[in-house]
């Protein structure tokens, strides 16, 4: 309740020593992380610092095999997070306002570093993965687009006529700008709006 009505007042009953008190809130409006809109009202329970006792640490050690399988499971896993995404808001399951620029990915990488090495590591894995499988559409400005023209060569026994490739090329620019220009629109707009 607080968190969606920021800045707009509302009707609160708390116990008060056995009694119960009528309040108007009003919360004020804060950003996340990530320059998200949120009300606050400023109370709430201290945050303490959580020290986990040794006893229930527990390190798992692989094999180079088992290990190797691991990784490539997880980066499946990855991979068809990145994809199913992509898919949803194809058609539009996900809003375009979800998609992120640079400013962002900094934040992101800097609440990664807080946290310690292996959150940076696996943010860094995560864009590293990410930023491949979208490397790989079929858009003729990036790797994937290049790969549907060498495979159309391949079928046809001659290259794609340049001027057919020239177009390809503005509409992968025109493609690759305007997510561009979408990604540091949302980003500013958590940051600003």
């Amino acid at each position: 309740m607080v968190r969606t009505h920021a800045e707009i007042p509302f009707n609160a009953q708390v116990e008060r020593d056995t009694k119960l008190v009528n309040l108007t809130l009003t919360p004020r409006l804060e950003r996340d992380q990530f320059g998200n809109k949120e009300g606050k009202l400023g109370i709430g329970l201290q945050q303490q610092e959580i020290k986990i006792p040794p006893q229930y640490i527990q390190q798992r050690q692989y094999d180079v095999w088992t290990a190797f399988v691991k990784a490539s499971q997880k980066t499946y896993s990855l991979i068809s997070m990145t994809l199913s995404s992509l898919g949803k808001m194809l058609m539009g399951l996900i809003g375009l306002d979800n998609l992120s620029g640079p400013i962002t990915i900094a934040k992101v990488a800097g609440h990664s570093a807080e946290i310690g090495w292996q959150a940076t590591l696996g943010f860094m894995a995560l864009l590293s993965v990410s930023l491949g499988v979208l490397n790989l559409l079929p858009i003729p400005v990036l790797d994937g687009g290049h790969l549907v023209y060498y495979a159309i060569e391949g079928v046809m026994g001659r290259p794609v006529p340049e001027q057919i490739q020239q177009v390809g090329l503005k509409v992968g620019i025109a493609i690759m700008g305007s997510l561009m220009l979408l990604a540091i629109f949302n980003d500013l707009s958590r940051l600003f709006g």
